[in-house]
């Protein structure tokens, strides 16, 4: 499985093989030192530091699944990654994405109460004009040759754990399949 984004502790507690790309090294430094202290991972965990268009180039159509977990809202050229993304999932392999919907219900609840009120989260983290509704990444991987499987409504509870809710409209956790003809 290849984690994207780092959330590869996690992912590992339930006995997945992942690497974990980054483009920051400082971030591959923490999650190193996460992976190091976590004493449930069952497996060893691999860390790059690179991007996922240098990834691909070495490992398309090679993992059984892709992790993008709230990193795409971050990303300026979302045709691109997600493009590459797909790239590195086999045929018949999941790709897995969660994010911030566009929605002004987001924007009012993820962004000026969590960064500007409450300061869960530092102020300018997100920006409205890159997040992504679920409908334009749902059109983004229908043009890379994916089909849809899900999309789940999801809302962080004040305990920090995710809870799945009826409707998309803060967040949203998408699964999608890479058709076998490709």
């Amino acid at each position: 499985m290849l984690d994207v984004d780092l959330e590869s502790i996690e992912l590992s507690t339930i006995g997945a093989q992942v690497t974990g790309i980054d483009a920051s090294a400082e971030m591959i430094s923490i999650a190193k030192l996460h992976s190091s202290q976590n004493r449930s991972s069952k497996l060893v965990l691999n860390y790059w530091n690179e991007t996922i268009e240098n990834h691909v180039k070495d490992y398309e159509l090679y993992y059984d699944a892709v992790v993008c977990s709230e990193v795409i809202e971050h990303i300026e050229n979302k045709p691109f990654f997600v493009e590459q993304c797909v790239k590195c999932v086999k045929n018949g392999g999941s790709l897995f994405f969660t994010t911030i919907n566009q929605t002004l219900a987001a924007w009012f609840v993820m962004i000026f109460c969590a960064e500007f009120i409450f300061r869960v989260i530092p102020k300018g983290t997100h920006n409205y004009r890159l997040l992504l509704s679920h409908k334009d990444l749902e059109k983004l991987l229908v043009q890379n040759g994916c089909q849809v499987k899900l999309i789940q409504g999801m809302y962080l509870m004040p305990n920090k754990e995710w809870s799945s809710v009826k409707t998309p409209n803060l967040s949203y956790l998408l699964h999608a399949v890479k058709k076998n003809n490709l």
